[in-house]
């Protein structure tokens, strides 16, 4: 854990200078995870409301088993973070296992004709692992 202590002085109007007191920040609620964001480059429909992007981890290599982690974007280019934090409830640094889809028939489930993208083991950081998603048509369900 980091911390710094700053003091904190202010002058007023008349000049004086006015010592108040310090201040400590350190980084014990620093976000561990993963963050970045999504963007599909197929051919198989744009990105709307009815037919999102889906961003599901999983914490096994045969993508079967959901971590409490999922994300879903009405537009391209959205930003999604998943905290994983073990006091607060996450997985802390295990590795995940990410899935990026495009809903091409707006059912709201992976299936038959749904572009994705499977990253394999993705392991969150103390400070926030920076993974953005670029996919297109290499892979249909």
């Amino acid at each position: 854990m980091t911390v710094t202590t700053y003091p904190v002085t202010i002058t007023n109007t008349a000049g004086t200078t006015l010592v108040g007191p310090n201040l400590t920040i350190d980084d014990s609620c620093s976000y561990w995870g993963i963050y970045g964001s999504v963007i599909y480059t197929g051919s198989k429909g744009t990105v709307q409301y009815c037919r999102g992007l889906r961003l599901n981890a999983f914490t096994d290599a045969a993508y079967s088993i959901p971590a409490p982690y999922s994300a879903g974007f009405s537009s391209n280019n959205g930003s999604y973070f998943f905290v994983t934090n073990l006091n607060a409830g996450g997985t802390g640094l295990t590795p995940l296992y990410l899935r990026v889809y495009f809903d091409a028939n707006g059912d709201n489930l992976f299936d038959t004709g749904d572009p994705y993208l499977e990253l394999g083991p993705v392991t969150p950081t103390t400070d926030g692992l920076l993974q953005n998603i670029s996919f297109g048509d290499t892979f249909i369900n």
